[in-house]
């Protein structure tokens, strides 16, 4: 996974001409960018009702403008990491804004197969926002 924090031109991850940055890095980073706008949308749909404004009170409480590095991961373990940030009620990647990790971040893990299931059943997912994975978070300390 490379370090370099790319020059991004778009929410779609491409890059700008000369990131040295793997395409299957932008590919992925693209593949969580959509991820999470389904997720937003999901919320969004689902913020007025219980238990939803409850748990998306709560993530406002936790995360409130905190960077969360949400990683998709392979069965081999590797990942690509996307950095994002809890404002309001959506998570937003960065878009290289926020480079490296900052004390208190947090770490999301997603399994690739699930992310995949989401993208090609989305309807499944938007119903009801319970079948995202959405782990504990845990805290990173920078260092």
């Amino acid at each position: 996974m490379s370090t370099h924090a790319p020059t991004l031109h778009a929410e779609d991850g491409t890059a700008a001409p000369g990131d040295p940055t793997p395409p299957q890095v932008h590919e992925d980073r693209a593949l969580l960018a959509r991820y999470l706008d389904l997720l937003n949308r999901a919320i969004t749909r689902s913020k007025q009702r219980f238990p939803y404004r409850v748990v998306l009170d709560a993530l406002r409480n936790e995360l409130g403008g905190r960077i969360v590095h949400v990683t998709l991961a392979d069965d081999s373990g590797r990942g690509t990491a996307l950095a994002c940030r809890f404002e309001g009620s959506r998570l937003a990647p960065t878009m290289g804004r926020d480079r490296g990790r900052e004390a208190s971040s947090l770490s999301w893990t997603l399994a690739r197969d699930h992310v995949y299931d989401v993208m090609a059943r989305p309807w499944h997912y938007l119903v009801d926002p319970q079948r995202f994975e959405l782990p504990p978070f845990s805290v990173c300390t920078a260092g």
